[in-house]
């Protein structure tokens, strides 16, 4: 979803999307990239005068569906919040997720499916997948937050400005999972079906194995061409839940 404060319509598309497709759902899992950035669990302390943050957003929501229905929330990093920890999931009353989460149900007829934000996956990007080695090492990210607020969100913001350039530049196919990484992966887990977000991809594709790989749907205003959805799981198996 990328939410971010610049973008308001797209956080009141996903919101209004949100109270409609959550309806009476048992288990919300959110795969990454909810937030655009996220430098810190502070950031929950810090509220402008009639500006709602994103997160604080986002938490007014799933308390309203949970007045209907008991939910559970599932929230996993991505590659733009990783640094997500325990205060928002707190704040959210979530619970976190591992990197790589198998989820069973009676209506996966290819088996277990396996979730994942999915930047793991594209190891043709071999300068990024360092990059995230070093961002997830307990020693950067102590240090990353140790700094103060104002500093941290500067060094997200050139972060982000370095990324739109170099994606600029590098094959199409540094974007996207590797199809044999990703076969390699379902077969470790012991999973018939992959879900994942981060490409921008959405759609459902086979691996060489034979295998689905289903990519979530990304995020945009109506304003910039009305993009979203998400994907839902039951008794008739895997589909796309779209926009409303």
């Amino acid at each position: 979803m990328h939410l971010h404060d610049a973008q308001p319509q797209t956080i009141e598309f996903f919101l209004h999307w949100l109270s409609c497709r959550a309806q009476g759902a048992d288990y919300l899992l959110l795969l990454g990239d909810v937030f655009d950035t996220w430098v810190g669990d502070d950031l929950t302390a810090v509220e402008e005068a009639g500006n709602t943050p994103p997160w604080k957003a986002l938490s007014e929501a799933i308390a309203s569906l949970r007045e209907q229905h008991p939910l559970y929330l599932g929230l996993m990093v991505g590659n733009r919040d990783f640094l997500m920890g325990p205060g928002i999931a707190r704040s959210l009353g979530a619970n976190c997720l591992a990197d790589y989460l198998v989820l069973s149900h009676p209506g996966l007829s290819d088996g277990p499916a396996l979730l994942c934000h999915g930047d793991s996956l594209c190891i043709a990007d071999t300068s990024y997948q360092k990059w995230r080695a070093q961002a997830r090492s307990h020693a950067w990210q102590q240090q990353f937050l140790s700094q103060p607020l104002a500093r941290r969100q500067d060094f997200a913001t050139g972060l982000r400005m370095q990324s739109e350039q170099e994606k600029k530049h590098k094959p199409a196919t540094y974007m996207d999972v590797v199809p044999e990484e990703a076969d390699r992966l379902l077969t470790e887990y012991g999973a018939g079906v992959l879900v994942h977000g981060h490409t921008h991809l959405p759609g459902c594709y086979r691996l060489p194995s034979g295998r689905p790989r289903w990519v979530l749907p990304d995020w945009a205003a109506p304003h910039e061409g009305a993009r979203g959805g998400g994907l839902q799981i039951d008794g008739q198996g895997i589909r796309v839940a779209p926009l409303v």
